[in-house]
């Protein structure tokens, strides 16, 4: 199983299904074989999320949206796109732990 493994950003898919809210930069690297971009958003994203609360919202249910979660483990924090190896910016995230982050 992939660090990302069944989450709402990859809905039960695995690593080819995640979607993270920045796009995929050109850059070879990273955990999944590539580096994000965080100076980009990824429409994918946002259009899966405005379904999924759209959804929601037809069934009367209420979601609660968490922005930023905390890295509860080390596995986590190496999969996610903010890791310095992860994104073509990383020199600026060299300094968080995911107890910092």
């Amino acid at each position: 199983m992939s660090g990302h493994g069944p989450s709402p950003l990859s809905p039960g898919r695995g690593p080819a299904e995640f979607i993270a809210p920045w796009d995929w930069s050109k850059l070879d690297g990273g955990f999944e074989g590539r580096k994000f971009d965080l100076d980009r958003w990824n429409a994918a994203y946002f259009e899966r999320l405005r379904k999924f609360l759209k959804a929601a919202e037809q069934r009367g249910v209420i979601v609660e949206l968490v922005l930023f979660s905390r890295m509860y483990t080390e596995e986590r924090w190496r999969v996610s796109p903010l890791h310095p190896d992860n994104n073509e910016e990383g020199a600026a995230w060299r300094t968080f732990a995911p107890r910092d982050f």
